[in-house]
């Protein structure tokens, strides 16, 4: 639940109906062969992470939903330093700044944010910490048990301040979905403009619906929940408008001509 420091090595090992077993890894070649056995090692910073982070809680991956469910997860971002003050860098307040994709599609910003799940209440009051899992692992020098009163904010997540929380969470319509397998994941920009996916799940939907998923419909959309916010433009004949990454608030930069 913390730490995230130092390298890690995984090793996979697959195994066939018939109990056939085999290494899984990075392709190293041996002339004449070609073996899958390379472990993958790679080193974790946590301590320096200049980007916002996070995680989906629910659905959990490969849940069966149907009807309407709270899509909860919870999002931090890390300032420069350990004060609060006017320059501070945090996950806005707002929803206007998280995103769920579904299936690769921007559906709607997520609705609520600054919640807690700890016994301070939610939204926090002013003046009190909250102390769910998240900020009691988070938010002390070092961890401490869920519920463990926070009388300060010592690190530098701003959105663990008193007065805060770090829960989201989405309504999900699982009616606008066909019934089968999808993939939720959240985009998270920060007060700095720092983008990130914040986790992703698999869910299954079991219900009567059949229908695609929508898209949304607000300040800075069409009725076809198309963008009408001013965008970059070319003029080049044949260039193309795209967008790449997880920010709902970048600009279309030229494509290459197709």
């Amino acid at each position: 639940m913390f730490g995230g420091q130092g390298t890690l090595t995984l090793y996979v090992l697959t195994e066939d109906i018939e109990d056939h077993e085999r290494w899984l890894g990075r392709n190293f070649v041996t002339y004449p062969t070609v073996t899958d056995e390379v472990p993958t090692a790679f080193t974790m910073a946590n301590d320096t992470i200049a980007k916002p982070f996070g995680a989906i809680d629910a659905p959990t991956q490969g849940q069966t939903v149907s009807g309407s469910f709270w899509n909860f997860g919870w999002t931090l971002a890390p300032d420069s330093n350990t004060t609060s003050d006017a320059g501070d860098i945090l996950t806005p307040p707002i929803d206007s700044t998280q995103w769920v994709y579904i299936d690769g599609v921007a559906v709607a910003p997520i609705g609520a944010y600054n919640l807690c799940w700890g016994n301070v209440g939610s939204p926090v009051p002013a003046g009190l910490c909250c102390n769910d899992d998240v900020a009691c692992i988070f938010g002390n020098p070092t961890p401490k048990p869920t519920v463990t009163t926070r009388a300060a904010n010592p690190t530098r997540l701003r959105n663990l301040d008193a007065g805060r929380g770090p829960i989201a969470a989405y309504r999900l319509d699982t009616t606008t979905l066909s019934n089968g397998i999808h993939a939720v994941v959240w985009g998270v920009s920060d007060s700095a403009g720092r983008d990130e996916e914040i986790g992703s799940r698999y869910f299954m939907v079991l219900d009567g619906a059949g229908h695609r998923v929508g898209r949304w419909r607000g300040p800075g959309f069409d009725n076809a929940g198309v963008s009408i916010a001013p965008i970059e433009v070319g003029s080049k004949a044949g260039a193309v408008l795209r967008r790449s990454g997880l920010s709902m608030s970048s600009p279309f930069p030229m494509g290459a001509p197709q």
